[in-house]
């Protein structure tokens, strides 16, 4: 695989502190997209896609008398969700080309993937996963001033959010454990060339970058470490906390509090 003009545009999403940021470098550095650290821009398109929802819902729909006499009818709402997405869509053009990334953690850029799928009918979607308590951990030393609560509610959110979505966008995205990254690069380089269409060499290629590459690893080794709930060092209250916002999502997805 090469980047070209036609290659497709790739969002990365996924919890903060879940591998989003060693995708990116991945992406950039070894298959030629451009792109920025993070974005955090979609989301308001989608907030005003869902506004402009509303304000038809106030009136009644399409289907009132005096709708074509609104200008929301005679310019049409479709036309003018698209234009605020165009016009996003062409500041990124004109800072990276037509071939980049987007990479923005978090619940709200989850939330928006119905808005981006619609709008970028050939972009795919890269969803980075990780265990609740290893993500939980990884947000403590990274901002250690940040409420536990808050810790835990991004991560359930996120994942929750991408449940529910991940549907809409069936055939165009893949999930990425951040463990495999480092436990089994070359499997995760072989999913990544199926899902995207590299050839044998390049495939090799991410495969050596993931090997080589610990992107934002706050702690020696923690990438290939799994914690119980008990060994967390979390008190007795932040384990209920834990628990009580993130234990659903740890069944979901199929992980174990041992």
């Amino acid at each position: 695989m090469s980047v070209t003009d036609n290659s497709p545009q790739i969002f990365i999403l996924g919890a903060q502190r879940s591998g989003t940021t060693e995708m990116a470098n991945l992406m950039m550095r070894v298959l030629g997209y451009a792109g920025d650290v993070e974005s955090h821009l979609w989301p308001s398109v989608d907030a005003a896609w869902r506004s402009l929802d509303s304000a038809l819902e106030r009136i009644g729909g399409k289907n009132v008398p005096a709708y074509p006499h609104f200008t929301i009818g005679k310019v049409g709402l479709e036309e003018v969700k698209a234009a605020f997405a165009t016009t996003l869509s062409d500041i990124y053009t004109a800072r990276f080309g037509s071939a980049w990334i987007d990479k923005t953690p978090g619940p709200e850029m989850v939330e928006a993937v119905p808005c981006i799928a619609t709008f970028f009918p050939k972009a795919k979607f890269i969803f980075m996963r990780r265990r609740g308590i290893e993500n939980v951990l990884s947000k403590q030393r990274r901002f250690p001033n940040r409420p536990f609560l808050e810790c835990c509610t991004e991560w359930s959110q996120t994942m929750s959010a991408w449940w529910r979505q991940r549907s809409a966008i069936a055939g165009r995205y893949v999930e990425v454990e951040q463990a495999a990254m480092n436990r089994a690069p070359e499997e995760t380089a072989a999913n990544l060339g199926a899902f995207l269409g590299f050839d044998d060499q390049m495939t090799r290629s991410v495969a050596e970058f993931l090997k080589k590459t610990r992107s934002e690893q706050t702690q020696a080794d923690t990438g290939n470490r799994t914690t119980s709930l008990i060994d967390a060092g979390w008190t007795e209250a932040e384990q209920e906390v834990f628990i009580k916002n993130c234990a659903a999502m740890m069944v979901v997805y199929g992980y174990r509090f041992e």
